[in-house]
C-alpha cells in the first residue's frame, strides 16, 4: 500500500506540482513580458535623406560668351526675318526662323552644360524671343496670313505684361528708387513666375507662327486659313499665280482646318494666360518678395532703441 502511494507520488505529478525547468526559465519569460509591454510601439521609419542640392551658379557678367553670341545673333537676324515675311520671301524666311529655333535651343543648353549663366543673358534670352513673336506677328499680319483681330489680342497682351512688368519693379524695389537702382539686374527685387498655361501659349504662338509661315510654300496659289474676317492680301495672290501647290487638295482642306482650330485655341490661351498674369496667378514669387521685405522692416522697426 505504501509502496503504490510511494509510485503513484513518483510517477503521476500532482496538479500543483510543475516541471523545474519551467520553474528555470519563468524569471527569463516574465522579465521578457515586462520588457515588451514596456517597450514603446515601433515608430515609423525614419524618412529617406534628400540628396543635396546643387547650388545655385551665381550670374556673371561677362558679355561675350557662345550662348550670348546666339542670343545676339537670333536678335540681329529678327528684323531681317520680318522683312522677309512682309515681301513674302517665305523660302529664305522659313529658313531663317528654323535657324533661330535651333539657336534657341543651343543658347540654353550650352549655359546649363557650361554652368555660364550670364546678367545679359538672363534678360537678352527672353527679351529675343518676344522680339521674334511680336516681329512674325506683324509681319504675318500685315502680309494677310494672320487675321488682325488675332494678332492685336497678342500684342495687346504683351503690351500689357511689359507694362505690368514695370509696376511690379517700382512696387517692390528698395528705398531709394532712383533710374539707376530700377535698370540694374543685380537688384532683383521680385520675379514672376510664368503659370503653365502661359507655357502652352507661348508653345502655340510658336507653332501657329511657323505653320503659317510654311503654308504659302506648300500651297503658293491658294487663300491662307485664316478666321472669317481675314482675307489675303493683294500682293500675296499675284506673286503666288503662276507656283503650283505642292500638296493635293484634300490635304490642304484637312491643313486649314487645323490652322483654323489652332488660331481659335491660341487666341483663347492668349487671353487666358493674361488675365491670370494680371489677375496675380504668376506673381507668387513677388507677393513672397513683399512679406520679405515687411519682415525686414518690422524686425528693424523692433530693434531700434525707443527715442526718449
Amino acid at each position: 500500500m505504501a509502496s503504490r502511494s510511494l509510485k503513484t507520488f513518483a510517477g503521476h505529478r500532482q496538479p500543483w506540482t510543475c516541471d523545474p525547468s519551467l520553474v528555470r526559465s519563468r524569471p527569463f519569460s516574465s522579465s521578457l513580458s515586462r520588457s515588451n509591454s514596456s517597450s514603446p510601439p515601433p515608430s515609423s521609419p525614419p524618412p529617406a535623406p534628400q540628396p543635396p542640392q546643387p547650388p545655385k551658379q551665381p550670374l556673371s557678367e561677362d558679355i561675350l560668351t557662345i550662348p550670348n553670341l546666339l542670343t545676339i545673333s537670333r536678335l540681329l537676324a529678327t528684323p531681317y526675318i520680318g522683312y522677309l515675311v512682309a515681301t513674302h520671301q517665305f523660302v529664305p524666311a522659313c529658313t531663317l526662323l528654323f535657324l533661330a529655333s535651333i539657336t534657341d535651343l543651343l543658347d540654353g543648353w550650352l549655359a546649363r552644360r557650361t554652368g555660364k549663366y550670364t546678367v545679359f543673358g538672363s534678360i537678352a534670352d527672353p527679351a529675343a524671343d518676344k522680339a521674334l513673336v511680336t516681329t512674325m506677328v506683324i509681319s504675318l499680319a500685315v502680309s494677310g496670313m494672320l487675321p488682325w483681330p488675332l494678332a492685336t489680342v497678342i500684342l495687346g497682351r504683351d503690351v500689357a505684361l511689359v507694362i505690368s512688368a514695370f509696376v511690379i519693379r517700382y512696387r517692390t524695389l528698395e528705398e531709394p528708387k532712383t533710374l539707376a537702382r530700377y535698370f540694374n539686374p543685380s537688384l532683383p527685387s521680385a520675379t514672376v513666375t510664368p503659370t503653365q498655361i502661359s507655357k502652352y501659349n507661348t508653345f502655340l504662338q510658336l507653332l501657329l507662327l511657323g505653320l503659317l509661315t510654311l503654308y504659302p510654300i506648300l500651297f503658293p496659289n491658294q487663300p491662307s486659313p485664316s478666321l472669317s474676317f481675314n482675307q489675303p492680301s493683294p500682293a500675296a495672290k499675284a506673286d503666288s499665280e503662276e507656283k503650283k501647290p505642292l500638296l493635293s487638295p484634300q490635304t490642304k482642306s484637312v491643313i486649314d482646318t487645323a490652322i483654323t482650330t489652332l488660331m481659335w485655341i491660341t487666341a483663347a490661351t492668349t487671353v487666358w494666360s493674361g488675365v491670370g498674369y494680371l489677375g496675380g496667378a504668376g506673381t507668387g514669387k513677388v507677393l513672397a518678395a513683399n512679406a520679405a521685405k515687411k519682415v525686414r522692416n518690422s524686425l528693424k522697426k523692433s530693434s531700434s532703441p525707443p527715442r526718449s
